[in-house]
């Protein structure tokens, strides 16, 4: 995706946690798979409080992040939408 911006959704549902990136039409696109993340606390791993979202990017060139933001709750926009997997991509469930 050089020199464009996209839009990233980060997931957490019951400790399924899901990758979500949105298209210029506005269409959410989930990544899979996503990660079971239920053992990563710390009466397993210990001295930490809780897991914490890191943004990270490879490769040559520059990245900019901007307007991060953290809400609890269902997200906008993904919580009508079921998996299709023959295009391996989230649909809105009216279709």
């Amino acid at each position: 995706m050089s020199g464009e911006s996209v839009t990233l959704r980060i997931v957490n549902d019951r400790h399924e946690v899901s990758l979500y990136f949105r298209d210029l039409n506005g269409q959410w696109t989930k990544l899979d798979p996503g990660f079971e993340m239920s053992g990563f606390h710390h009466n397993v791993l210990g001295n930490f409080l809780s897991l914490r979202i890191a943004l990270n990017a490879t490769g040559v060139g520059n990245v900019k992040f901007s307007e991060f933001s953290y809400r609890a709750g269902t997200p906008d926009g993904l919580q009508d939408v079921r998996f299709s997997k023959a295009a391996a991509r989230y649909v809105p469930a009216a279709c």
